[in-house]
């Protein structure tokens, strides 16, 4: 009887282990999808300023 509880508890800290494994997966896949999606717009908002900046500063040296 004590092997099989050994054999339990031993199954359940390797199950635990494994789920930590897989939450800490998924927090830094989660992470690297956050940061990429910042990293977009961030992109997103510098092309829009270069754009305006192309668009406005012949205007502006024409006056």
């Amino acid at each position: 009887m004590r092997e099989q509880e050994l054999i339990e508890a031993t199954e359940n800290a390797l199950a635990e282990q494994e789920l930590s494994w897989v939450r800490r997966s998924r927090f830094l896949q989660t992470m690297r999808e956050l940061v990429s999606v910042r990293l977009a717009k961030f992109g997103l908002a510098i092309l829009a300023i270069a754009v305006i900046a192309a668009v406005f500063s012949p205007l502006l040296a024409v006056h």
